[in-house]
């Protein structure tokens, strides 16, 4: 089967033409900055140029495009977005015409809703994945999800600007103290990036290098000197 590098070519999604209008209702919300179709389509297009790399392609398709599909910058509390987002998911696992075409298992169901949710810390000890195949297509998900991180200088300050303008209802100050904390979270981790895929692609030390500069803006904003 061919992987879709953009959201309208999803043979997913084409047998239910109401779940595609949907998805893209959702991330074509005038709140949504970064995590919009853009984003998936980026990230469909990763998926797209390493699909042999994979064990289950649609399980890992299914997660990008539900992954982000609840996104509300005002809530407090982790995870909610994501878990509603897996709720979706499993709505959509559940409707008769979608298992009449995909015929999707328990297994595949249970593999796309641990990938979902461990966007909650993009952490794989947070994850309850262990056969080996699956745990692999989770530490790829993981990474394109976050491959933004890795990206050039100029994409990595559009994409932090975008960031800022979805948090725009917190005053400068907290925004800054608060991303900051997330970003200085995954600087402290061992590995930021899971899979083998992009072992030796440079992302890491990438990755890194765009993080300190921008903690070291959020750090000028927030009235420090580094």
């Amino acid at each position: 089967m061919t992987t879709p590098n953009h959201i309208d070519a999803s043979t997913l999604l084409k047998s239910t033409p109401t779940w595609l209008s949907k998805i893209k209702t959702a991330y074509s919300q005038p709140t949504r900055h970064y995590h919009t179709l853009t984003h998936i389509n980026d990230l469909l297009q990763l998926l797209s140029e390493h699909r042999d790399e994979l064990d289950n392609t649609r399980c890992v398709e299914l997660a990008i495009l539900f992954h982000d599909i609840v996104y509300d910058p005002t809530t407090t509390e982790v995870g909610s977005n994501e878990r509603k987002s897996n709720d979706i998911f499993l709505e959509y696992a559940s409707d008769l015409a979608v298992s009449e075409t995909l015929r999707l298992d328990e297994r595949e169901i249970s593999h796309v809703s641990s990938m979902i949710l461990a966007t909650i810390h993009h952490q794989l000890t947070s994850s309850p994945v262990h056969d080996a195949g699956a745990l692999d297509d989770l530490k790829f998900f993981l990474d394109i999800d976050m491959s933004i991180l890795a990206a050039e200088e100029t994409k990595y300050d559009v994409y932090a600007a975008a960031i800022r303008n979805e948090y725009a209802h917190y005053s400068e100050l907290a925004y800054c103290s608060g991303r900051r904390k997330v970003l200085s979270d995954f600087l402290r981790r061992e590995r930021i990036y899971f899979s083998d895929v992009f072992e030796g692609s440079g992302m890491e030390e990438r990755a890194r290098s765009n993080i300190c500069r921008e903690i070291g803006r959020l750090l000028a904003s927030e009235g420090f000197s580094r």
